[in-house]
């Protein structure tokens, strides 16, 4: 991994506040749209950064814990949402709660850095900790499409790209370009397999389109539309 999504939390996590933004319109709003009512609810975030995302659904009364494996990131989690839970992930969420159990647990945009090695023990891991009822709901880029292109971001694949491989991204252009962390490349098959493999059942599937009255800042290929969003019980 040649650059840390934490050295550049100021730029590419803000993503996730900025509702003119494909990613919010295509993806966290969408998210939010599906915990609500949100007041009272204990929603886990894996992956969850700076709290961009999940500091606003603190706002509108859900209980937040969340995790990330970076230290720094995690600083800046519990200065942007005090009232949440912020923990560093070191791979062991169900002994870190100890028992305790949360109502949904969310995603976006962090299993795709995760090797799958490591992945299948975490939505095990995972599983353990969401209540009978409970949902995971995951917001990913799509990657069937080959050189991907969404606001300010660039999926660089190489020919014959296969499961398991590194998918370069880049953020800008020009000399404002910033290299991010590399993602995993993984078909909608491999989603499929993983999470069935780890116990749960998927109960929605899809690739959000725009309205196509809206005019974003955002290139994409009109056949691969550039998230997934999932929703398991």
């Amino acid at each position: 991994m040649r650059t840390n999504y934490g050295s550049i939390v100021d730029g590419y996590m803000n993503y996730a506040t900025n509702q003119e933004l494909p990613e919010w319109i295509l993806g966290h709003k969408p998210i939010i749209q599906a915990l609500e009512p949100l007041s009272g609810k204990t929603i886990l975030d894996l992956g969850c950064g700076p709290a961009n995302f999940s500091s606003v659904l603190t706002e509108q009364g859900a209980v937040i814990i969340g995790y990330d494996a970076d230290p720094t990131v995690i600083e800046n989690a519990r200065r942007n949402d005090p009232k949440g839970d912020y923990r560093v992930n070191r791979g062991l969420i169900a002994q870190d709660l100890n028992g305790k159990q949360v109502d949904e647990i969310i995603a976006t945009f962090s299993i795709c850095v995760i090797p799958n090695r490591e992945l299948r023990y975490i939505l095990r891991d995972l599983r353990e900790v969401l209540k009978p009822g409970g949902r995971f709901l995951i917001l990913e880029p799509n990657q069937l499409g080959s050189g991907i292109k969404y606001a300010k971001l660039h999926y660089h694949h190489k020919k014959n790209v296969r499961t398991g491989d590194l998918v370069s991204v880049t953020l800008g252009s020009g000399e404002s370009t910033c290299e991010l962390t590399d993602d995993i490349y993984r078909t909608h098959a491999d989603y499929r397999q993983l999470l069935e493999e780890a116990g749960f059942t998927i109960d929605q599937f899809e690739e959000p389109r725009p309205d196509p009255s809206w005019e974003g800042d955002w290139e994409l290929e009109a056949k691969y539309p550039p998230f997934l969003l999932i929703v398991a019980h």
